[in-house]
């Protein structure tokens, strides 16, 4: 339903993109991504 809502929205030019909220968004999503993730480096014997 949301969806079906923006897409007339946009159709009739009255959707405006909030762009903090998007880059907001993509920066959680890609420290999630990086926390998610092991580190790439090589782990070291301890001595």
């Amino acid at each position: 339903m949301r969806i079906t809502e923006i897409q007339e929205r946009v159709s009739r030019g009255e959707y405006r993109v909030d762009a903090k909220a998007v880059a907001d968004a993509i920066v959680r999503r890609l420290l999630k991504d990086a926390l998610a993730q092991p580190s790439s480096r090589p782990q070291r014997a301890c001595s």
